[in-house]
């Protein structure tokens, strides 16, 4: 995989320029370290959500990756907007991720876990028709 290209995210038109470049070239597999990174900046909303429309186009999601969707989907303080997306997202890396048990962090059945808590508990229905209808998607693929 590349470096992080996307330099200073404060800068985010720069970001988001870098972002539309490696989307229309299909590179996004090898820019996956620079768009964990994105996912963990949690002061612009477009980046954010930019990233997480783009990454549902990722063949072999790394665990990193993985890890930062499935952090929004479950994180209260950010905004039911980017979680739906997200939850997109999760379905469509799940779909797409080998798992190798020897040296990867992310197991199947601890996403599936944690998306079935999301359902019983408290949260618009919106959100839980997100959940519900990415949760089959990815359970079945």
């Amino acid at each position: 995989m590349s470096l992080d290209i996307f330099g200073n995210l404060m800068d985010w038109g720069q970001a988001m320029d870098k972002l539309n470049q490696i989307k229309q070239s299909k590179t996004l597999n090898e820019h996956q370290p620079g768009l964990a990174r994105i996912l963990r900046y949690r002061d612009n909303w477009r980046l954010r959500e930019t990233v997480l429309n783009y990454v549902k186009d990722i063949n072999h999601p790394s665990d990193d990756l993985l890890t930062e969707v499935l952090n929004i989907v479950m994180d209260e303080n950010i905004y039911y907007d980017a979680r739906i997306i997200a939850v997109d997202a999760l379905a469509s890396l799940m779909n797409n991720y080998k798992y190798n048990k020897e040296s990867d962090r992310i197991d199947k059945s601890d996403v599936n876990k944690k998306i079935k808590e999301l359902l019983v508990t408290p949260h618009p229905p919106i959100f839980h028709e997100a959940i519900r209808r990415s949760y089959q998607s990815f359970t079945n693929g």
